[in-house]
């Protein structure tokens, strides 16, 4: 089973923090990074800047709509994605919902399914560049033009994402693959994968022929309560505010799970604006049926279960309760299909509020504060937080920096070569790791610069 990762399509993180952790995740082996869309950034764009500053992970819209763009824009974009990516793009489709068609896009949200499966056959017909003659019950393209481009590859994987009994059955039948959301092992064999063995037989073909691809929340922790907790308000947002009382897939979805009752009661409490009250219905079964939660071993062994069931391939949405940074390198680390240890270039903890651009793997102490390195500086390798204080020089051509860092009125200097952020400036909080000298200077291998309020701007001169 293949293990890839998801990133996020809001700019509570910076571009560097996103393109740094998709770059660690490459060199770890996992196998595809998805990019979402609703109404943030455009997927296609954060695909190509990920293509080009990767070497060989595989770059997949984990959703763009077939609402937005005509079918004839995503085969031409697909094509281009790909050529950049050498071969390495997944288009992932959807009907995103009621919110995003018509109170972003202005487009009336009707007959989704029917649209996704003109859609793939447009698409398709692009790519291949065959004539465009196609008479269907949305798209009537008659003048029988085809991509003046030439595509690396005539066929590009299509995946995607549905959850009505007409959506999966369609996934079954013409995709490659299925990227579902709040997936229950339990429940596949006979919920699920009846729809899915519809659509294949409609096709003529083995549902081995689909891959089956959750997007699979993980939250690497031993605080079960705590990692509860911080997935509640995900599954309220879906099960309560993400569609009317009458057009909901996901509250469908979750009565198709056997919570009628429940599911009702979270949505009415999320549209009577009680959010707080519909995050504390979201018992611990129901976090539990869809969310892998516990140490990293652990972790890593539940998802190795989901093969069992007939998943081919998970998009890992990863997290730990209060989001460190090293913790959370440390979970990438330890789920990641290749383990490696030893130095690292330019990785990234995802959803923190931290650049990270360099690493080195070890069994460093992590000492929060200046005053607590100083009191036992002797130990070797160490972490630290502090702020960087007004004396940063800048040697060796600009290579090397130098400063102090504060914390609780102590300080330490501070050597750092390597690729300084943008943001790195007298103020700002860093981690840094590395080994303390006996005379007392720290010479960091590892800088972490605290993100600034993503409505700070950096003036350009």
């Amino acid at each position: 089973m293949k293990l890839g990762i998801n990133v996020p399509y809001a700019d509570y993180l910076p571009r560097e923090m996103v393109v740094a952790y998709v770059q660690e995740a490459d060199k770890l082996g996992y196998d595809t990074v998805w990019v979402a869309e609703a109404y943030g950034w455009d997927a296609f764009t954060i695909c190509t800047q990920l293509a080009c500053t990767t070497q060989r992970i595989k770059i997949g819209t984990g959703i763009v709509n077939v609402f937005s763009r005509t079918p004839a824009l995503l085969g031409q974009t697909a094509g281009s994605l790909d050529l950049i990516s050498d071969g390495r793009f997944i288009l992932g489709l959807g009907t995103s919902g009621h919110q995003v068609i018509e109170g972003w896009h202005g487009v009336k949200f009707e007959r989704g399914v029917r649209r996704m499966r003109e859609t793939i056959e447009i698409v398709r017909l692009v790519l291949k560049r065959e004539r465009v003659s196609y008479e269907g019950e949305i798209f009537h393209l008659g003048m029988g033009l085809k991509l003046i481009t030439h595509p690396l590859r005539d066929s590009i994987p299509i995946y995607l994402a549905t959850l009505t009994p007409s959506g999966v059955a369609l996934a079954g039948e013409l995709a490659d693959g299925w990227l579902p959301v709040f997936f229950s092992p339990q429940h596949y064999e006979k919920v699920i994968r009846p729809g899915l063995e519809k659509g294949a037989q409609r096709a003529g073909r083995p549902l081995s022929e689909l891959s089956v691809c959750p997007i699979q929340p993980v939250v690497v922790t031993s605080d079960r309560k705590a990692g509860r907790d911080s997935t509640r308000p995900h599954i309220a947002l879906y099960i309560g505010g993400m569609g009317s009382r009458e057009k909901n897939y996901y509250n469908q979805l979750w009565r198709s799970y056997g919570f009628e009752d429940e599911a009702k009661h979270i949505q009415d409490l999320y549209l009577d604006r009680r959010k707080d009250e519909a995050i504390a219905a979201i018992s611990d079964e129901m976090v539990d049926l869809v969310t892998i939660i516990g140490p990293a071993q652990e972790c890593k062994e539940r998802l190795e279960e989901l093969a069992k069931v007939g998943v081919s391939e998970v998009s890992v949405a990863l997290s730990v309760p209060g989001n460190d940074p090293l913790e959370t390198l440390a979970a990438l680390r330890a789920l990641a299909p290749l383990l490696r240890w030893g130095v690292v270039g330019a990785v990234l903890a995802a959803c923190l509020g931290y650049l990270v651009f360099s690493a080195t793997a070890g069994n460093a102490q992590y000492y929060r504060t200046v005053a607590e390195l100083k009191r036992d500086h002797g130990i070797g390798e160490a972490r630290m937080l502090g702020t960087v204080q007004d004396d940063v020089r800048r040697l060796d051509d600009g290579r090397e920096v130098r400063f102090s860092a504060a914390q609780d009125g102590a300080t330490i200097p501070v050597v750092y070569s390597g690729q300084l952020p943008d943001i790195f400036r007298p103020g700002i909080q860093v981690v840094v790791e590395g080994r303390v000298q006996p005379d007392g200077v720290f010479l960091a291998r590892t800088l972490l610069a605290k993100c600034p309020s993503r409505f700070t701007t950096t003036p350009t001169k």
